[in-house]
């Protein structure tokens, strides 16, 4: 038995399927030779970085914690006031030490952060084409996951594995530098532009995810080459477990040229959100 302060942070999610007409499908197939006859399945989450980005909050993980530290924080965070972060030179970031950090651009203008109680809001309106920056400000190379509307940015890559998956799930930011992410991935020499659509003509609405619209939150992990040191901090071996709606759609293929690397990646160590359609719209 685990004592309840040492159990693992954990979301409970309600999975309703359904068909081509979005009519729910009423038989699952449980475990063994049985068929339940039921509208919805319930799944757990355990990874961090699935939770995070599932609730869309703004935090930052102490990579030398133990696993019942880091769980305590992720609750406290869940239970208590969600902070938006710390903005610096319009860039958001977890906290004010933190050394990775976001901002959206327009054209080439940087678009202003507002902060409001629980999340950092950027304007931005239907019909509008953006970037964003990722910076990492550390001694050491940064793996990031970027998702938009819920939704990987790598969603649409016409790279995939064996099994239809994308072959890439992060971008590698090199120590004390800056990379810009015009678009949705779709190869080494392309992207879809992030264009502000209709919520109905969202990437996330063809997919028939729309939980997170208006929604865009970067988890940073440390990256390093097969066989060199880590960070000095890092576990080894240890991998973290009136106004319509907008989203953002998939706009004109541009090119942007890019080239797939391996590297070992340690354990979540900050999420940012940045939200870009009011909830209370």
């Amino acid at each position: 038995p685990v004592a309840p302060s040492e159990r693992q942070v954990a979301v409970r999610v309600t999975v309703t399927m359904v068909d081509q007409f979005d009519n729910p499908v009423t038989e699952f197939v449980a475990a063994g030779n049985t068929t339940d006859k039921r509208e919805s399945e319930q799944i757990t989450l355990q990874d961090e970085e699935t939770i995070t980005k599932l609730i869309g909050i703004t935090t930052s993980l102490d990579p030398t914690a133990s696993l019942r530290e880091r769980n305590q924080h992720l609750r406290d965070q869940f239970t208590g006031a969600q902070q938006f972060g710390s903005i610096r030179d319009q860039m958001l970031f977890s906290d004010a030490t933190s050394p990775f950090g976001i901002q959206l651009l327009v054209g080439d203008a940087v678009r202003e952060i507002v902060p409001t109680q629980a999340f950092a809001y950027v304007a931005l309106q239907e019909g509008e084409t953006y970037s964003i920056r990722i910076h990492n400000q550390a001694d050491f190379d940064a793996a990031v996951a970027l998702s938009i509307d819920g939704i990987s940015s790598f969603a649409f890559s016409a790279i995939h594995d064996p099994s239809g998956s994308p072959t890439s799930e992060y971008y590698l930011v090199p120590a004390r530098s800056d990379i810009t992410i015009r678009g949705w991935f779709r190869s080494t020499t392309d992207v879809h532009e992030f264009t502000v659509t209709p919520a109905s003509e969202s990437a996330a609405a063809q997919l028939k995810q729309t939980t997170k619209l208006g929604t865009i939150t970067a988890s940073f992990r440390a990256a390093w080459r097969h066989g060199s040191q880590p960070p000095r901090d890092e576990q080894v071996g240890t991998k973290g477990a009136g106004s319509q709606a907008l989203g953002t759609g998939l706009g004109a293929l541009i090119p942007q040229d890019s080239q797939v690397v391996q590297r070992d990646i340690g354990v979540l160590r900050s999420t940012v959100s940045l939200r870009y359609d009011r909830p209370d719209r």
